[in-house]
């Protein structure tokens, strides 16, 4: 059995059992110009580059267009997850900013090493479904496993993964 091989002291769950909240976004009304060009960063699949940490947005939006639209705010520090179109793409805001309708802010329990939380998203191989665009559902998401280990056993792995990457980009 897999499961077997796991230590002890690690703890097999789910995504939902260690994310806080997690909420997606929405987008202004492109026709209502009094929404656009204001001062929030607004960040869609566009934004998510090849950097764990996004620090702007090509488009911004108004306070007015926040509270006209389901845009929510990411706070520096936290997760974006895209959940549609580049499923599985995942980054952290270096600067708060609100997000569309392909997206989802998270925010995760203090037990939970952002990088450790990242890499697990990385290697599970989530596939998006629909006929026009791939995305996947949060409750789908939410339910898949999380493999846990306590926090210092978290930034070995981190580490390790890190280690490992330098020698790759040689």
């Amino acid at each position: 059995n897999y499961y077997e091989n796991f230590p002890s002291n690690w703890v097999i769950t789910k995504y939902q059992d260690v994310i806080l909240e997690i909420f997606g976004g929405g987008t202004p009304s492109k026709s209502e110009p009094r929404y656009w060009n204001g001062d929030i960063p607004w960040c869609s699949v566009k934004d998510l580059g090849n950097n764990l940490f996004i620090n702007n947005t090509q488009d911004t939006i108004t306070i007015e267009g926040l509270n006209n639209s389901s845009s929510r705010i990411v706070e520096a520090g936290n997760i974006i997850l895209c959940t549609r179109m580049a499923v599985g793409k995942i980054r952290i805001p270096t600067i708060n900013m609100a997000i569309n309708q392909d997206l989802k802010g998270i925010v995760l329990s203090h037990y939970i090493d952002k990088t450790y939380f990242i890499n697990h998203v990385l290697t599970n191989s989530f596939k998006g479904t629909g006929t026009t665009v791939k995305g996947i559902n949060q409750s789908d998401f939410l339910d898949e496993i999380f493999y846990l280990p306590p926090l210092n056993e978290q930034f070995k792995i981190v580490n390790k993964i890190k280690k490992i990457n330098l020698i790759i980009d040689l």
